[in-house]
């Protein structure tokens, strides 16, 4: 009997354990799909080789007026020393995973049951969400999410002295998290955290004994020498290097109440289902259903089975969980927790209320907001916790209040994962630029110093992504110049390009872009004209050859440009006609996503020309490229077993081999194989 109880258990603890692991995937799988979300995250891809870190720490450090720069300013560069999608991946949500098991860790390392750290586990699971703006989830890969993992190893560190009472954990304790401050100012206020469960370990009523007194000031002496000598430090460099920059600067006007308006505002946009309600308009815009109701059914039709397998999940892992596993908490210890939570959603915060930068432009998220997203999923677990213990001999009310509790996770779980889904790929899609831009290297033949307009590069469909990024100060020249290993000489704006060399002879290279609102669609064009050649309006540039690129899933697709004479050619084969426009239907047989074709002609107009996945019924049909040889010899024996089938076929082939004295089967062969291409 007890073996069969041991079996049982151990069976159990197994399959919750696989289905919590399903859910963690399910979690942080959208973040596969992030790349550069950022501004700075595209400079510190740029400036990733480790020859350039000295000379940029230092240019960082001087123009912010941040010291730590000199110090931490290599750390943003890890997640592109490597070119491997593999090694970028890893280091992007490996240390997620690793922050969220460290602060589970340390939360039971501090005599929390499993119940209370399964809740708040299956609360973070469900709330977390991602933004395609300033989030340390989604923006500065690695370095944030580094940070938090050195937090909590300090915090581990300085709960092993109180363990051991051996006063070096502290001391390593403190200067860790000296070390971790350099990451953020927003990180000091974390000291007043430290202070907080420092003084929590003390009884008030003895604290001021002068034993008491003493061993409080040993404990925190090596934390506050470590805060001061941080302090100092910060002032005096700013005040040696006097910064423009706005994100270090005071406000110049203090305002209690916009102040106020502020600090509600970050609280808010850290609290679950935030990124939801930001992005609830570009849900329905987005989507791909033709019904676009503004409703709360709308939402749950449209969010994908993973959300849903996610939710249904976590709705059964929280009930098990309150089944299987016992409240062995002390209130008084719960309601420490919810103290704790909220200085940890409140601290990071408070820097912010003060920079000139946030007072003045109120974004939606900041670096801090995942920091304050984890005091606040404490906070929330902690008060289901706590419900439950007051509730659980009052089992109609118990019943009730975890229905209401299961619904409320279950909604939050399937959002914030439908939510996340569009963020990532909304992200993906604004980055197809650069892959495109990639494939098309062999096709531009750019070369140093050559001039170059790459306005129409800046200019996307997607939310998170207009300009390349969340920002409009990030510029495509340097990333082209490293994808080419080439330096061009970058115009970003026509109308400065068409003053500068109307009357040129120069060589002129102009890209023209455009991709889909809702899939992976794009298109990139390169005309490439003399100064002279060029119009007041870039709509009205015509030229007789543009060479073009096409990245889509879709291998069939329409091409049509209009041009003054109806004469147009997509790798020398003729395009149809009808009016000024002209008309091919793309066959792509090859398996790179990306087709890379010629339209020649004569006056072509490149700012006309469309490509879209529906193909045209008055176009012209044109193949590019061939199947690889082992996908078009399955494909060649597909249609010979079909051809064999149809009698009068067999007979016309059997024909043709006589006429052209070929064997059958090599008639046959040409046969099948003219079915594929036609």
């Amino acid at each position: 009997m007890k073996i069969e109880t041991n079996t049982y258990e151990k069976t159990t603890k197994f399959l919750f354990n696989f289905l919590l692991l399903v859910v963690a995937i399910i979690t942080f799988l959208p973040l596969l799909k992030v790349g550069f979300v950022h501004a700075d995250d595209v400079e510190y891809f740029l400036m990733s080789d480790p020859k350039l870190w000295g000379g940029d720490a230092q240019h960082y450090a001087h123009i912010s007026g941040r010291f730590y720069f000199l110090i931490t300013k290599w750390i943003y560069a890890i997640p592109y020393l490597v070119d491997s999608q593999l090694y970028y991946y890893s280091v992007r949500i490996i240390p997620l995973i690793v922050g969220v098991i460290l602060l589970f860790l340390l939360i039971k390392r501090a005599g929390y049951d499993k119940q209370y750290i399964l809740i708040g586990l299956l609360t973070f699971l469900s709330s977390f969400q991602l933004y395609g703006a300033g989030s340390s989830v989604t923006s500065y890969p690695f370095y944030f999410s580094f940070a938090i993992i050195l937090i909590l190893c300090s915090l581990h560190l300085l709960l092993d002295y109180y363990k051991t009472g051996k006063y070096y954990y502290i001391i390593f304790s403190s200067l860790l998290f000296a070390f971790v401050s350099l990451f953020h100012e927003s990180i000091l206020m974390y000291y007043i955290l430290i202070f907080i469960i420092v003084v929590s370990r003390y009884n008030i009523k003895t604290f001021f004994k002068k034993q008491q007194l003493l061993k409080f000031i040993k404990e925190l002496a090596p934390f506050v020498i470590c805060g001061i000598l941080y302090i100092v430090v910060y002032f005096y460099y700013s005040h040696l290097h006097p910064t423009k920059y706005s994100g270090n600067m005071f406000v110049s006007s203090f305002s209690l109440a916009k102040t106020l308006k502020i600090f509600l505002s970050i609280i808010a946009d850290s609290c679950p289902l935030s990124s939801f309600l930001y992005h609830r308009f570009a849900l329905i815009t987005y989507s791909d259903s033709i019904s676009t109701d503004y409703s709360i059914f709308f939402y749950l039709k449209e969010a994908g089975t993973l959300s849903y397998i996610k939710a249904f999940t976590i709705v059964l892992l929280y009930i098990v969980t309150l089944k299987l596993f016992p409240q062995n908490i002390s209130r008084k210890k719960i309601t420490n927790m919810i103290v704790l939570g909220i200085f940890a959603t409140i601290l990071p915060s408070i820097p912010l209320l003060f920079s000139a930068m946030t007072y003045n432009i109120l974004r939606e998220v900041y670096v801090t907001s995942y920091f304050s997203f984890v005091g606040i999923i404490i906070v929330f677990a902690s008060l289901i916790y706590l419900i439950n213990s007051y509730l659980k001999k009052k089992r109609v009310l118990y019943i009730i209040t975890n229905c209401v509790i299961v619904i409320l996770l279950f909604f939050i779980s399937v959002f914030s994962q439908y939510s996340n889904e569009f963020v990532a790929k909304d992200i993906n899609i604004s980055q197809e630029r650069l892959l495109i831009l990639k494939d098309f290297k062999e096709s531009a033949h750019l070369k140093d110093n050559d001039i170059v307009c790459t306005q129409n590069l800046y200019f996307s469909n997607t939310i998170s992504g207009k300009n390349l990024t969340s920002q409009k100060s990030v510029h495509i020249a340097p990333i082209l110049n490293k994808l080419y290993d080439i330096e061009i000489n970058e115009y970003r704006n026509y109308n400065d390009l068409y003053k500068e060399y109307k009357t040129s002879e120069d060589t002129i290279n102009l890209f023209f872009y455009s991709q889909a609102a809702k899939t992976y669609d794009t298109y990139i064009s390169l005309v490439k004209c003399k100064g002279n050649e060029l119009t007041p309006n870039i709509k009205d540039i015509k030229t007789d050859n543009i060479k073009v690129a096409y990245r889509s899933s879709y291998k069939k697709f329409s091409v049509s440009i209009a041009s003054e004479n109806n004469i147009a050619k997509v790798n020398q084969t003729s395009m149809a006609s009808i009016g000024p426009m002209n008309i091919a239907n793309i066959y792509y047989f090859q398996q790179q996503k990306s087709v890379v074709f010629s339209i020649n002609g004569e006056a072509l107009f490149p700012a006309s020309l469309t490509i879209n996945n529906m193909l045209n019924s008055h176009g012209r049909k044109i193949n590019i490229g061939a199947y690889n040889p082992s996908l078009q010899e399955a494909y060649t024996n597909h249609n010979e077993k079909i051809i064999m089938r149809n009698k009068t076929w067999v007979n016309n082939i059997d024909k043709k081999a006589k006429k052209r004295d070929v064997p059958f089967e090599q008639a046959l062969n040409d046969d099948a194989v003219w079915l594929i291409y036609n």
